[in-house]
């Protein structure tokens, strides 16, 4: 069970990303006092929480009304998590990211960063709905490994909020080459998991031998 609760843990921290995201939530808040930026924080991951959970709570009934499998979707969401992967380490992600925050108006009163683009899409991103569906919506029939994936995704926006509170309080001394660096590494791991979701997929498929 703690295999199980680690795998999908680390796949949703890697994926909603809270490093390569400290630079950007920085940018958008620059202009808030720190104690205004905090709470901004506080409130945007509670926001992107309860938008992965509903695509979780969803799921299932979502993929079974469109009348997709789910071993398709698992291949279907390690092919695009891939492609995240490769976007994070050529900086193509951030750089998107960047040109979403760019457009919003930096004068912005703080509540209407909160949900865009701070909650989603920085947060509660494509990839990240993508990956909470895959880590719950999968285990429909065992509710033992559902309670494991909700409770990996609660911790992972726990340390979401925690890693960016403190980023706001320490915003005078980010090194952004060092989160670019983390950002990286990373990616590496996200690249491997969304292989093994692919491999997954299609062996459900029946499409590859099983091991």
């Amino acid at each position: 069970m703690f295999d199980a609760y680690l795998s999908a843990f680390l796949l949703l921290f890697v994926v909603v990303d809270p490093l390569g995201n400290i630079p950007l939530f920085l940018a958008v808040m620059d202009h808030m006092p720190t104690r205004q930026m905090q709470r901004a924080v506080l409130v945007s991951v509670l926001v992107a929480t309860l938008i992965l959970a509903g695509f979780a709570l969803a799921g299932t009934a979502l993929l079974s009304y469109l009348g997709i499998s789910f071993a398709s979707f698992k291949v279907a969401g390690g092919l695009v998590l891939f492609k995240l992967a490769l976007d994070m380490l050529s900086s193509k992600r951030q750089e998107r990211r960047q040109s979403s925050v760019e457009s919003d108006d930096a004068s912005a009163p703080p509540e209407s960063v909160v949900v865009f683009p701070l909650a989603t899409p920085l947060l509660a991103g494509p990839s990240a709905i993508a990956s909470v569906m895959v880590v719950i919506s999968q285990n429909a029939d065992d509710h033992s490994l559902q309670i494991t994936g909700a409770l990996a995704l609660v911790s992972v926006m726990i340390a979401a909020a925690t890693i960016l509170w403190l980023a706001a309080a320490a915003r005078k001394w980010i090194n952004a080459q060092v989160m670019a660096v983390m950002s990286r590494v990373m990616a590496i791991i996200l690249a491997a998991l969304s292989v093994q979701f692919v491999v997954d997929g299609l062996r459900e498929l029946g499409l590859v031998p099983g091991l």
